[in-house]
């Protein structure tokens, strides 16, 4: 039992960690996901899949049934540049659903605007196609408003790498408490614009605080 302010928001933060139980789960869901797309559309030759959001942020919470977990699925794109069109955005999703509708016929799967959605019972699992380009920046579909848009997740991940390593591995841990939190509170601040606050207001310490300190409003 915590005795000091300290103790308690260690005790709070060691509550949040992802069990290996799960870390495993997440992992074998992926791999299938990913197989199973691969078994019917050719995918990049080295560079099949790659996490991204926060589980690859590593500031995804344990509470594994109310989040996501994102998987960029890269397309080779020689043979699948009939899809880089305004009307493919459309034409790609449909064709990941049809795929893992298949695959996984008594789970609940959906199409959402980047991305198909898989509803396992332990947590989502959102399988987001994309093209890879030489340059590092890579493009995902927007159905909505019919166009494949640039991203590059893995230069904000690259970012909380850097402030929780310049805070001595304690901005991570922090993230997770002030998202646990935001759970208790009704999820009043959606979970990625919470990471980007978060980034905006610690980006330039140079090393960790206490946790009540980190938390004090500044000046």
């Amino acid at each position: 039992m915590a005795t000091t302010v300290e103790q308690a928001f260690r005790q709070f933060s060691s509550n949040l960690e992802i069990r290996d139980r799960q870390v495993g789960l997440v992992s074998n869901r992926r791999k299938n996901v990913v197989r199973a797309l691969g078994q019917s559309l050719s995918l990049h030759s080295t560079e099949p899949s790659k996490l991204i959001g926060s589980y690859d942020r590593h500031t995804l919470t344990r509470y594994l049934s109310e989040a996501d977990v994102d998987v960029m699925v890269i397309l080779h794109y020689g043979y699948n540049k009939d899809w880089d069109t305004p009307s493919g955005t459309v034409k790609a999703l449909d064709r990941f659903k049809n795929v893992l509708d298949t695959a996984y016929p008594s789970t609940y799967i959906r199409r959402d605007r980047n991305c198909i959605r898989v509803e396992f019972s332990e947590f989502k699992l959102d399988a987001v196609p994309a093209f890879r380009y030489e340059d590092g920046h890579y493009t995902i579909p927007d159905s909505v408003r019919q166009r494949w848009v640039s991203t590059n997740p893995f230069v904000f991940a690259e970012k909380i790498t850097e402030i929780n390593r310049n805070m001595d591995r304690t901005f991570v841990p922090l993230v997770k408490m002030v998202k646990g939190w935001n759970r208790q509170a009704g999820w009043p601040i959606r979970s990625f614009h919470l990471e980007c606050l978060m980034h905006n207001r610690f980006q330039y310490y140079a090393q960790g605080y206490t946790y009540p300190s980190d938390l004090l409003p500044e000046n």
